[in-house]
């Protein structure tokens, strides 16, 4: 679950809105029908090169996840696809979306 880029000085606004959806989408039916228990970790990267010094005027806050659902998802049955989690993450989002970039990875980032 992703955030794009941002300004340095909207880290922490961008953070608590982030953390806002999240509680949002582990408050939805949809959530407690398939998950279990949960956790999320955020990490925040996207420095970059400025000639010789690093430049940390932007940043990429994003979500890694660890999810304990019900065995039968594992079997195929009640299955949730990468498309239906990132409709439920963006459905959780703040109004102001245009800060924010639906994604879902279960692999990955």
């Amino acid at each position: 679950m992703n955030a794009r880029k941002c300004d340095v000085s909207a880290l922490r606004a961008t953070i608590e809105h982030m953390n806002q959806a999240f509680w949002r989408l582990m408050n939805r039916d949809f959530w407690k029908r398939h998950v279990q228990v949960g956790i999320r970790f955020a990490e925040i990267a996207g420095c970059f090169l400025d000639g010789e010094s690093l430049n940390y005027q932007s940043t990429y806050l994003h979500f890694h996840c660890i999810l304990r659902v019900s065995p039968s998802m594992h079997a195929g049955v009640k299955y949730v696809s990468e498309l239906r989690w990132a409709e439920e993450w963006q459905q959780s989002l703040p109004t102001n979306r245009q800060l924010y970039e639906t994604a879902w990875r279960g692999s990955g980032s």
